[in-house]
C-alpha cells in the first residue's frame, strides 16, 4: 500500500475512534462518550458474542482505488461509542436536542424494523434523514466542517449539501455493517487537492446496514443539485431492482414502505456509486 493511502487509512481509523477535548456541536468542554447506536437500537443489532464488527473503507491513489476492505473494530456496533458531544447537565446537547431528534426518530424507525408496512410522510422523512445525518456527524466529525454542525444543533434539520436514501434490504449482515467513501471533490464536482491524496476529505457517502432490513445512504457532497438528480444504477447503467428511495432533498411525496428490497450486489453498489460516478469523472478531466 502506498505512503499516501496509508495515511488516508491512518485518517479514516482515528476517525472513527477519535475523542474531542471540546464538543463538536457546541464548544463546551464537558464531553462525554455518545453511542453511536442507542439503545432502542441493540436488539436489531449483532450480539456482543460476536465481538466485532466491520467497517469498509477505500481509499483513491492516483488513478486507482486501494480498498482497505473490513476494517475491525475490536467491539460489536452496539457498544460503539465516540466522546465528542457534552452530556450530564442541563441544557447540554447530548441530553436534550441529541435526544429529542432520537425520541422523534424512534416511534418512524423501530417499525420499519418490525417490516410494518407504512406510509412515510414528508415530515417522517425529513425525521429519519436529520437522524441519519447525525449519527453521520458524530462518527465522522473531522470530515465535517463546524459550520454545518453549529447549523444541525441551532435548525434541527439536514444542512446544504446533505442527500440521505433509504432502502429495504434483503441481504445477510452477522457483523453489521457501516461502510464510507471517503472523497474530496472542489464545488465544480472534479477533485480538489490531486497531489495531496492524504488530505482530509471535504465530502464522503456512508452506508449503515441495520439488521438484514434497512439500509440508509447518507452523501455530503457540495453540489446543491446532486441529492434531487442523482440516480443509483448497476455497472451495466441499468436502474436497480431493489427501490432505493430519496428522503432527503425533499421529493414532495409521501413514501411506502417497505418497497422492493436490496440485495447484497446492489447494496454495494449504492455504497461505491458516487465515489465510482466522481473517480470516472476526475480521469475524463484528467485530475487522476
Amino acid at each position: 500500500m502506498k505512503r499516501a493511502t496509508k495515511r488516508r487509512v491512518r485518517l479514516i481509523k482515528q476517525t472513527t475512534h477519535l475523542d474531542t477535548a471540546r464538543c463538536i456541536f457546541c464548544g463546551s468542554p464537558k464531553v462525554t462518550r455518545e453511542h453511536v447506536f442507542s439503545r432502542w437500537l441493540h436488539r436489531f443489532l449483532p450480539t456482543r458474542p460476536n465481538r466485532h464488527s466491520n467497517v469498509r473503507i477505500a481509499v483513491d491513489h492516483k488513478g486507482r482505488i486501494d480498498l482497505a476492505d473490513d476494517l475491525k473494530l475490536n467491539f460489536p456496533l452496539r457498544d460503539w461509542q465516540i466522546k465528542c458531544v457534552c452530556g450530564n447537565y442541563k441544557g447540554c446537547c447530548n441530553n436534550e436536542w441529541m435526544r429529542d431528534l432520537e425520541d422523534l426518530a424512534r416511534p418512524i424507525i423501530e417499525p420499519m424494523l418490525h417490516g410494518v408496512r407504512l406510509r412515510l410522510s414528508e415530515a417522517d422523512q425529513k425525521t429519519i434523514a436529520t437522524w441519519a445525518i447525525l449519527k453521520v456527524m458524530v462518527v465522522h466529525h473531522r470530515f465535517v466542517h463546524h459550520m454545518q454542525r453549529k447549523q444541525m444543533r441551532e435548525k434541527r434539520e439536514p444542512p446544504r449539501y446533505w442527500s440521505v436514501w433509504i432502502s429495504n434490504f434483503s441481504g445477510r449482515t452477522d457483523d453489521g455493517h457501516w461502510l464510507v467513501r471517503p472523497l474530496s471533490f472542489n464545488v465544480t464536482g472534479s477533485r480538489r487537492r490531486p497531489n495531496r491524496t492524504g488530505a482530509v476529505p471535504n465530502s464522503h457517502a456512508t452506508t449503515q446496514i441495520i439488521k438484514n432490513l434497512l439500509l440508509i445512504h447518507v452523501v455530503k457532497l457540495p453540489l446543491d443539485s446532486f441529492g434531487a438528480e442523482w440516480r443509483f444504477r448497476d455497472q451495466a447503467g441499468a436502474p436497480l431492482k431493489g427501490a432505493v428511495l430519496r428522503i432527503w432533498p425533499p421529493t414532495g411525496q409521501s413514501l411506502l414502505w417497505p418497497q422492493n428490497p436490496l440485495n447484497v450486489q446492489e447494496a454495494l453498489v449504492v455504497a461505491d456509486a458516487v465515489d465510482v460516478a466522481f473517480r470516472r469523472l476526475a480521469v475524463e478531466q484528467g485530475l487522476l
